[in-house]
């Protein structure tokens, strides 16, 4: 009699098959995207269109994968904890926290008000949307979308700068402020989304029961400001000791194993006091990252946050609608467009108040106007807890994923745009300049000068 097989291998078939696939799919995209010179986050958003539920079927079951890619997600918030320097917080503090609180604020209440002041009704006159798929009623549900679609790719743009040699130009100083701005601001949203949903839930069932027990904003806030504190003292006074320790036994492995506790710990913890997990991993990198061990830890968490992470784009490119996408084509371009114009219109209006040129201000409007890899983050979420529709969440993902796509052509289109601001500009000053002479020149040959008088 053949012997069985124990259970937890046969249950273990569909997601072994599955990470197969994704491995495969690893192997394959990233060697073809740095031939062909474009970001992974594209392949690895393209692999899952392609071989999700509406393409290939090559993924059986991405429920599994889901949450596996969202831990990639928690990497990615402890990464970004990690190079929250006070060095690199002092040097872009004026277009981080001047231009970026302003671009963030701005396209977020933009974006918001948009479907309040005929937004929708544009979409279904001019582009025929439908009218379940447009409209938006609650301001939870404008907010989320508004915050979504304000935030940026940093993948797509730190890499088109630093193959153009940018990174130390006033376009780029600029939008690495916004975009460390941008990965801040996601923080506190991931945290009150939250919180703000179960006091609406909490509000909600209350009304059809007078003696139901409310639990109201302020004692979630209370609980939530202990956790944190204690969470922050911990990570001050015990947990460089913990890693001094560790760090003195010599073991790799057993380093790798404690920064993979730390992010998984600290996720857990903000997540039993109510917060978003990923706080917690945003919170244990910021404690690691003044002390010694910050480059250690980055080289040692970078293979599993770089797979976890193409894990989380794949799925999410998997979810991609394309029938509905197809379907919903003319409504898809309506919010591309409005997505781009703008955004660029917005950042790259307030970027000449912070000391850039109208050239360098249209090159960094057009560089950041497309959507980021945190949007799909902020839009899982909201699905998760059931504040936008379904089909609104896969069209405004299938649109960021566009929008990702043309940040290459977008890029371009701002270079060529601020050369020709640029020489303007040069040609202004020059014509300003040579007036300037001709007026001075003008005065002091309005009156010649007797021969032998000294001059005045």
């Amino acid at each position: 009699v053949p012997r069985r097989l124990p259970a937890p291998l046969r249950s273990f078939d569909g997601l072994g098959q599955d990470a197969i696939v994704f491995l495969a799919a690893t192997v394959a995209v990233v060697p073809i995207c740095k031939k062909l010179d474009l970001s992974p986050v594209l392949g690895f958003l393209a692999a899952g269109v392609v071989l999700g539920p509406y393409g290939l079927k090559g993924l059986k079951d991405l429920s599994d994968l889901d949450t596996l890619g969202e831990i990639g997600i928690l990497f990615l918030l402890f990464e970004q904890g990690l190079e929250l320097t006070v060095e690199r917080l002092r040097s872009l503090f004026k277009f981080a926290f001047g231009l970026g609180t302003l671009q963030v604020a701005l396209t977020t209440a933009a974006f918001c008000a948009v479907p309040f002041m005929g937004g929708s009704q544009v979409l279904e006159t001019v582009f025929g949307a439908s009218r379940d798929l447009v409209q938006i009623q609650q301001l939870d549900e404008a907010f989320v979308i508004g915050a979504a679609l304000s935030l940026s790719s940093s993948a797509f743009v730190l890499k088109i700068l630093q193959e153009k040699g940018q990174l130390g130009s006033p376009t780029g100083r600029a939008a690495l402020g916004v975009l460390l701005l941008q990965d801040i601001a996601v923080v506190p949203l991931l945290v009150l989304l939250p919180i703000v949903e179960l006091q609406n839930t909490v509000a909600t069932a209350a009304e059809g029961a007078a003696a139901a027990p409310t639990q109201d904003l302020a004692t979630l806030f209370g609980t939530a400001m202990g956790g944190l504190t204690a969470l922050l003292a911990f990570g001050y006074i015990l947990l460089p000791k913990i890693f001094n320790a560790v760090a003195g036994a010599r073991s790799s492995e057993t380093f790798i194993a404690l920064c993979l506790l730390t992010v998984a710990a600290a996720g857990s913890f903000t997540k039993t006091i109510g917060l978003s997990d990923t706080l917690g991993a945003f919170i244990a990198g910021i404690l690691l990252a003044e002390t010694n061990y910050r480059t250690q830890v980055e080289a040692d968490i970078q293979p599993f946050r770089g797979i976890l992470l193409g894990l989380f784009f794949v799925t999410t490119g998997a979810s991609v609608d394309l029938p509905l996408l197809a379907q919903q084509w003319p409504t898809a371009l309506g919010v591309l467009i409005g997505l781009i114009s703008i955004k660029a219109a917005i950042t790259g209006g307030i970027a000449t108040q912070f000391g850039l040129s109208n050239g360098d201000a249209v090159r960094t409007g057009l560089l950041l106007s497309g959507g980021g890899e945190f949007a799909f983050v902020v839009l899982n979420l909201a699905k998760n807890l059931n504040v936008l529709p379904f089909d609104q969440t896969k069209l405004l993902s299938g649109v960021v994923v566009c929008s990702m796509a043309l940040t290459p052509a977008l890029s371009s289109l701002g270079d060529a745009a601020a050369e020709r601001l640029n020489r303007g500009d040069k040609e202004a000053r020059m014509n300003a300049k040579r007036e300037r002479k001709r007026g001075r020149g003008g005065e002091a040959g309005g009156a010649p000068r007797a021969r032998g008088a000294p001059p005045a």
